[in-house]
């Protein structure tokens, strides 16, 4: 399953975002939000966080980080939202 929410905060231990629908607690992720910073002033980066959900509603889930990095990214032709994050449900 996949989705596209907003950020909502984020910290070095946990993530919350908006979601299109709940999301089951227990639930391996992989979240990936355009980071707003840029490398040496122009490279593009993005957080990827792998965890799991510990929280959920009809619109958003909390998810405990296990592991994160921030890698490069290309440019988008136009934005979208400010920070948006994607969600990819992990395999088992």
């Amino acid at each position: 399953m996949n989705g596209v929410g907003k950020t909502v905060n984020v910290s070095s231990s946990g993530m919350r975002f908006t979601t299109e629908h709940a999301l089951s607690v227990g639930t391996p992720v992989e979240v990936t939000a355009e980071w707003p910073a840029l490398i040496d002033g122009k490279c593009l980066m993005k957080l990827v966080i792998k965890g799991w959900v510990v929280r959920s509603d009809s619109n958003s889930a909390a998810v405990k980080i296990e592991h994160y990095e921030f890698r490069t990214r290309k440019p988008k032709a136009a934005a979208v939202l400010p920070y948006p994050s994607t969600f990819t449900k992990a395999a088992s």
